[in-house]
This record gives C-alpha cells, sequence and structure tokens, in this order.
C-alpha cells in the first residue's frame, strides 16, 4: 500500500485510518502475523502516519531506492499482529537537519 494525500487533505488523519484499517485487515482477515513498511529517511510525515498505525521504527536500508536519479536511505518499520498503536507519537528525532541526511531517528538524538 501506497499513500498520497492532495495538501489540502493533510493533517486529518486519513492516511492513518487508511493505513490501519487496511492493517487491522491483514491480520484480522487474512491471519498476517508482521507487516513491515518502509518510508524514505526523512520523510517525516510519512514516520508520523506508521507511527500512529502501531509500525515501530526496525533500521536503516542504505540506498534502498532510486529517486530522481539519486540513491536513496529508507527507513525500515514493522508491525506485528499484537502491537496495538500507539496514543501519541513515538519516541523520536526533534531535529529535521538530522532527517535530511538520512540518519535513523536513534542517530538525530
Amino acid at each position: 500500500m501506497g499513500y498520497w494525500l492532495d495538501r489540502r487533505h493533510w493533517g486529518q488523519g486519513l492516511a492513518t485510518d487508511a493505513l490501519q484499517t487496511l492493517v487491522r485487515w491483514g491480520f484480522e482477515v487474512r491471519g498476517l502475523h508482521r507487516v513491515e513498511a518502509t518510508v524514505m529517511a526523512g520523510n517525516l510525515a510519512s514516520r508520523r502516519v506508521l507511527e500512529k498505525a502501531g509500525f515501530q521504527w526496525e533500521g536503516r536500508r542504505r540506498s534502498a531506492a532510486l529517486s530522481s536519479g539519486r540513491w536513496r536511505d529508507e527507513w525500515l518499520f514493522g508491525r506485528l499482529s499484537d502491537d496495538r498503536p500507539r496514543a501519541r507519537r513515538a519516541r523520536g528525532p526533534t531535529g529535521k537537519g538530522a532527517h535530511r541526511r538520512g540518519r535513523s531517528p536513534r542517530q538525530a538524538r
């Protein structure tokens, strides 16, 4: 699943709701045990969507995605069937500069 929203619809929880619904379906109907997701390093909005849907940061995939003719890092997130969505944003970086350089959330502290 991928999600892209027109800027007019940002901040309304639409991507989070859609992701939570799809993940719940995967666990409850399809019997999945684990779901993985990747986000381009530095994409804080997508990272927040995943965290609100209960995904946890697991690592960085170096030069994993070709975007605009350049190899870029991705962050890897995972969620297990017994994980629960978090009520608040998970701990992570506070400075945007660290994300732009492709550092992991833990390195940016």
